[in-house]
């Protein structure tokens, strides 16, 4: 049985609120602080998760019973666990009454000693010397809720789901609609229907909207290319200083060609 101390998610919904109960002269009386418990491995949160309960009494019997009418509200029935041998896991089943009383209290409270992480069980209330020793200790009271058989969350779990979850019995059972038939469609002349008909123009007309904005993606990229394209300037090398210009002194000899023929 754990007695850590760390945050656990759990802890929101088991906070208990803080009670001072008893005669205020009575000569039996300790201040525990109280975690509730879902499993026996839960881990005990930080100190803001505990309540604090001031319990007075005359005489350990009495001390023993108002302690228990504060712990009664916190628990529910218990459960039992037993190993169900190989391939059969574990087996629950109700244990004790529907209404725990005192009798039953060893099942549901545990006291932790914080400093030595030390256990004690119910029975370690049956003198008020014990409470005399643990004047110098802080003890923490444990609430069991299913009691202390529940030694994992995943056993926790299990035993929900066997006692808690709905049975297919109890579920509502809804009617399935019925299945309206769709009319069949008439085939064509040459045996195929209009749908068949229908889904073939859809398909090819599909194809034809691709082809055109591919055909459309590369005109505009030619467009883009011949207006990125620019003129090319065609630029006569000067001649070198003293140089002779070779048209300076050319000359056009144009001799006058006689192609008319002489008559005989």
């Amino acid at each position: 049985m754990d007695c850590d101390w760390a945050p656990d998610d759990d802890a929101d919904e088991l906070e208990v609120s803080n009670q001072t109960v008893g005669p205020a002269n009575g000569s039996v009386q300790y201040l525990f602080r109280v975690f509730k418990r879902k499993y026996n491995k839960q881990q005990i949160s930080s100190d803001e998760r505990f309540g604090m309960w001031l319990v007075r009494a005359h005489s350990i019997d009495e001390f023993r019973s108002t302690l228990w009418e504060l712990v009664r509200p916190h628990v529910k029935r218990a459960i039992e666990v037993s190993s169900g041998g190989s391939g059969v896991g574990y087996v629950f089943r109700w244990g004790g009454p529907a209404e725990p009383s005192e009798e039953d209290a060893p099942q549901f409270v545990t006291f932790c000693e914080k400093k030595n992480k030390k256990v004690y069980t119910w029975n370690h209330l049956s003198k008020a010397v014990t409470l005399q020793r643990w004047q110098d200790l802080e003890i923490i009271l444990a609430i069991h809720e299913y009691s202390t058989s529940l030694k994992t969350r995943a056993i926790y779990q299990l035993a929900l789901n066997t006692f808690l979850a709905p049975t297919s019995a109890s579920k509502p059972t809804t009617k399935k609609p019925a299945v309206v038939k769709k009319p069949l469609l008439p085939p064509a002349a040459d045996g195929y229907s209009f749908r068949d008909e229908v889904r073939a123009l859809r398909e090819t007309f599909s194809q034809m909207r691709s082809l055109m904005t591919i055909l459309d993606s590369r005109i505009t990229l030619l467009e883009q290319k011949c207006d990125d394209a620019a003129l090319v300037a065609v630029q006569m090398e000067s001649t070198e200083a003293g140089a002779e210009d070779p048209l300076e002194h050319f000359q056009l000899k144009v001799e006058k060609l006689d192609c008319d023929e002489e008559d005989d």
